[in-house]
């Protein structure tokens, strides 16, 4: 027999056992439910998943010995002994006659409440010294921007990627010297239109000068700190919406067949030079990034393709496997314990990468553009100088396109989300399809 129901909305208890402790002990979870609008909320106990009758919905007392027949690696002292057990389903009962009466009191108050007002005034009741908490920030309502950040940090640590929480330190100290440059610190209500101007001609004027698709990257990223912060209930301007940053096209740096074909061809004497060869090969036969192909592991290869999460967009990516880089897998997966490839950091892979395509003859002069605000600056710089791990997987996408794939069938594998971020690819397919053109006819 389960509990009986005195309250207009439903209410369920649950065990929370993906949420247990290494004693074993779950959490409760009350969940109230409205219109068919579930709204949760932990009601701070926990127990044994023996001492919880899932049928009646309370909790139950298991004599010692059961509990040693149920778990007899288990200590007795974690079960719940009969005064306790009395007291959590008295505590439960509680918590009904409290959702009744709130409910009672909206009724009354002829307002058309849902779910989550219910449990907002019910985490009131149980959780007095949070409830206070919560009421004077939101009176404050006021966060400085580098301070919402740091909080953020300190949020996300350990639960995002460690290449987010750089992004978050970077961002960060641009604007701590932003605001230095100011004598000042900015509260996020006073972030509007004008902040985001001159903190980009900052960022352009400042001795390191960083081109544009930098900026607008940092921009975007502030971005997000502020729309979390209204989110969150801080004073906003939403004039910084309205700010937008050019940037202008830069050339994607791929390379054509007959590069890859010479990296690939070259004779290398030095074992990190031919490792760091094979992982480039291999990220140009499939299109991952180097932090995927670094964290590529034995069990991640099934029936000819790469199941994968992926690091940056923590998506499922299926990659099917060419005959050319199932051979690179086959050379190095009984090498290795259960990664595939010995992969260095990224910085020395870009190092060595540039030293084997030197090597490969990839020594022609070209020009690097980089736009800083209106400014073009041209670079003069050496082919194997402007190579990196991420050259890799421009290469799988260009000369997919040029070997006659549509985007919509290598978007897929890449886990390209938008066709966006995807086009530029397809123009430096189309500027290659135009000079080979020109070259054929012209001879």
């Amino acid at each position: 027999m389960g509990r009986l129901k005195i309250t207009k909305g439903k209410i369920n208890f649950l065990v929370r056992k993906d949420a247990g402790s290494k004693d074993g002990l779950c959490p409760i979870q009350l969940r109230y439910s409205l219109g068919g609008k579930p709204s949760p909320l932990m009601i701070g106990r926990s127990l044994l998943e023996y001492n919880w009758d899932d049928d009646t919905k309370e909790a139950v007392f298991v004599p010692k010995p059961l509990a040693k027949k149920m778990a007899p690696d288990m200590s007795y002292n974690l079960f719940m002994q009969n005064m306790s057990v009395m007291d959590l389903n008295a505590f439960l009962g509680e918590l009904e006659r409290h959702i009744k009466d709130i409910e009672t009191k909206f009724s009354f108050d002829e307002y058309d409440f849902t779910s989550q007002d219910v449990i907002s005034e019910l985490r009131k009741i149980i959780r007095p010294d949070e409830a206070i908490k919560e009421e004077k920030r939101k009176k404050k309502k006021e966060i400085t921007l580098v301070d919402f950040i740091e909080l953020n940090k300190k949020e996300k640590e350990g639960v995002v990627a460690e290449g987010t929480i750089k992004a978050y330190v970077t961002v960060m100290n641009g604007i701590k010297e932003f605001e230095a440059s100011k004598k000042r610190t900015y509260y996020t209500h006073e972030v509007n239109y004008e902040y985001f101007d001159q903190f980009a001609k900052f960022m352009m004027n400042r001795k390191k000068e960083l081109v544009n698709a930098t900026i607008k990257k940092r921009l975007a990223h502030t971005r997000v700190f502020l729309d979390r912060a209204r989110k969150q209930g801080y004073k906003v301007d939403d004039s910084y919406k309205d700010f937008e940053w050019v940037e202008n096209d830069v050339e994607v740096i791929a390379l054509t067949m007959e590069e890859l074909e010479k990296i690939r061809d070259v004779q290398l004497h030095l074992e990190k030079h031919i490792q760091v060869r094979d992982v480039f090969l291999f990220m140009c036969y499939t299109g991952l990034r180097f932090s995927d192909a670094k964290s590529l592991k034995k069990h991640n290869i099934i029936n000819g393709y790469i199941r994968l999460t992926a690091t940056k967009t923590k998506e499922l990516n299926g990659v099917p496997l060419s005959s050319k880089a199932k051979e690179l897998i086959e050379k190095y997966k009984s090498k290795n314990n259960d990664h595939i490839f010995p992969t260095p950091v990224n910085q020395t892979f870009n190092h060595w990468i540039k030293e084997v395509a030197k090597i490969a003859g990839l020594t022609e002069t070209v020009e690097k553009v980089r736009f800083i605000g209106a400014k073009r600056r041209v670079e003069l710089k050496p082919r194997h100088d402007m190579i990196t791990a991420h050259t890799a997987r421009k290469t799988f996408v260009t000369l997919s396109l040029e070997l006659g794939m549509k985007a919509e069938e290598v978007m897929p594998v890449t886990g390209h989300r938008s066709y966006k971020s995807f086009q530029r690819y397809v123009k430096v397919t189309e500027k290659r399809a135009k000079e080979a053109l020109l070259s054929a006819w012209e001879k």
